[in-house]
Parts: structure tokens; C-alpha cells; sequence
């Protein structure tokens, strides 16, 4: 009888998920997770010697799991971010950027944001981390509405530099279209008591 089952084991400072299967005379590994398919097995009823290198070759395949897993937590890439990408927004208070993985704060993580019709760049605040996960960048000055670019540039675990971007659109602010509304409205009733007053006087001299 063979029982398979799925685990994970501790090697090289990560969690390498790997299939155990086992029967009463043989144990069989694989990694199903990074791609490794060892197909290394080790029968129980082998001759010492042939045993010993059965086990050598399992702890190799042990180490190859976790040399595998730490390199697939070592890169990362953007999982999310604020304003997300090619959406519309009418309101810009600050970029947040969330990667997959954890990144190296050693000063190069920077944000950046420019115009995509004039390539111009715009000031904002510095790259601060939230998290390992996240960085951040306030923008106080108010923009044109337009489409604009976020680019970033940080450094994943394995201590290479990861850079992209993404483009999205900001509209016209909606409090500011409120605030013309009002006024208009202020205005046009302002005219209308003039009016009114002017009327007035006519009538009194009738």
C-alpha cells in the first residue's frame, strides 16, 4: 500500500511544499511547487551502502527544495496599488504600491510620477515603507487633470533591482465642480435681487 501526502519542509530559512510518498518499502519525494520533479526514492530494503547513498541523495534533493523555494520568495513583482492601474479618479492624495514579496530598504526605493503627454515629471513627496510589502508616496500639490504615469524602482530580497510603471487617469475633482456650481448659483440669485430692486423704484414713481 503507497500513502501520498502533501507537507512542507523547513530548509534553507523557507517552507518548501513537497509530496511524500511512502509505501512499506520505499519513500519517494517530489516538489510539485517549484518545478522539481527528483523523482528520488529510497528503498527500506536496500544494502547498507546502497542505503547511505540513497540518503545522501535524498538530503541533496532536501537542499535543491530549499535553494528552489528561497529564490521563488526572493523575486517580487507589483500586486497591487492606489490609484490601481488605467483606472479614472478625480482625487490624487497620495501612490501606495504593494509587491508580492518582501523588499530591501536600502534607500534606492523611489517613486516617481510624470505626464504621459509632456513626459514632465512632477514633485512628490519621498518613498517612505509602510511595510515590507509596501511603499509610499503623498502628493500635495494639485494636479491638471490628465493621464499621468507612476514608475517605481526597489530592491527584492535576492538584491536585484525591480523597476516598471503603470499609467492612469485623473479627472476634473468633483468638490471643485461643486464649489463652481455654488457660485454660479450665488450669482444668479445675487442677479435676480438686483433686478428685483431695480424694479422697485419704477413702480414707487408710478
Amino acid at each position: 500500500m503507497t500513502v501520498a501526502y502533501d507537507t512542507s519542509l523547513r530548509t534553507a530559512g523557507k517552507d518548501a511544499d513537497v509530496r511524500l510518498s511512502m509505501s512499506p518499502n520505499a519513500l519517494e519525494v517530489r516538489d510539485p511547487v517549484v518545478g522539481i520533479d527528483t523523482g528520488v526514492w529510497l528503498n527500506l530494503n536496500m544494502p547498507k551502502d546502497k542505503m547511505k547513498r540513497g540518503l545522501v541523495a535524498l538530503s541533496l534533493c532536501f537542499l535543491l527544495f530549499g535553494v528552489g523555494a528561497q529564490k521563488l520568495y526572493a523575486h517580487t513583482s507589483l500586486m497591487s496599488s492606489s490609484p490601481e492601474r488605467e483606472e479614472r479618479v478625480s482625487d490624487l492624495q497620495e501612490i501606495e504600491l504593494t509587491f508580492s514579496s518582501g523588499l530591501i530598504d536600502d534607500g534606492n526605493a523611489k517613486i516617481t510620477l510624470s505626464t504621459i503627454r509632456e513626459g514632465k515629471e512632477i514633485p512628490i513627496g519621498e518613498t517612505t515603507f509602510v511595510s515590507e510589502f509596501i511603499i509610499r508616496a503623498d502628493v500635495s500639490m494639485d494636479l491638471e487633470p490628465g493621464q499621468y504615469v507612476v514608475r517605481y524602482h526597489v530592491t527584492a530580497l535576492d538584491g536585484d533591482l525591480n523597476d516598471g510603471g503603470y499609467a492612469f487617469e485623473l479627472l476634473p475633482s468633483k468638490g471643485n465642480d461643486v464649489i463652481w456650481i455654488l457660485l454660479g448659483a450665488g450669482l444668479v440669485a445675487i442677479a435676480s435681487v438686483m433686478f428685483l430692486l431695480r424694479k422697485k423704484p419704477e413702480r414707487d414713481k408710478r
